[in-house]
């Protein structure tokens, strides 16, 4: 967008240079041709410069969160590429600098649970869902989340109750009642306790 921005300025140097020149003659005057050379070589190594910035994706949002520290949504989009590209720690790390900077962003909070669900750490992924689930109370998939995290910590009987409320929600759901059923077949059922 910037450079969309700078066709302005750059149209009006070039004219006051074009000007100039039709002023003293036909024949660009020297100091012309020399402001002209200076200007597109520092311009030329101003985007030679900016090129390391737009190598991939992550160099982006990493050359973003360098001019911007407070930019969440960089935070986030290196956390989703760290997690799709087999990084869960980072992933870990980028999604709680997100959440630091904003909050109450609820997809943070539900992608840092299913992170933290993936590598077995499911207590911590309970206290995040819950949160998503807390802003975000209508949406079935953050609740079938929380409900996977409350049965990998053990706790299958509230487990069960989330992924009815996450039917209620989406009725149907398929993989959800498939949840439901394993869970129940497992020997546990509303009232009980888990098998240690």
């Amino acid at each position: 967008f910037q450079y969309l921005a700078s066709m302005g300025p750059i149209a009006l140097c070039a004219s006051a240079l074009w000007a100039l020149t039709r002023r003293f003659g036909r024949r660009p005057i020297p100091a012309a041709r020399l402001v002209a050379g200076l200007l597109l070589a520092l311009l030329a190594a101003r985007s030679a410069r900016q090129c390391a910035a737009f190598h991939d994706y992550e160099a982006l949002l990493q050359h973003t969160l360098q001019r911007n520290p407070g930019a969440w949504m960089a935070e986030f989009n290196l956390a989703v590429y760290a997690k799709d590209h087999g990084r869960p720690d980072e992933a870990i790390d980028h999604y709680q600098a997100a959440i630091r900077i904003a909050p109450t962003e609820p997809q943070q909070h539900n992608n840092l649970g299913a992170v933290l669900l993936r590598v077995g750490r499911s207590a911590e992924a309970v206290a995040e869902l819950e949160v998503a689930v807390r802003l975000l109370p209508r949406n079935a998939s953050v609740r079938a989340n929380l409900a996977a995290a409350l049965k990998a910590n053990g706790r299958p009987a509230q487990a069960i109750a989330v992924w009815k409320e996450a039917l209620r929600l989406h009725p149907g759901w398929a993989k959800v009642e498939r949840m439901i059923a394993e869970t129940y077949s497992s020997g546990i059922g509303d009232g009980q306790q888990a098998v240690p």
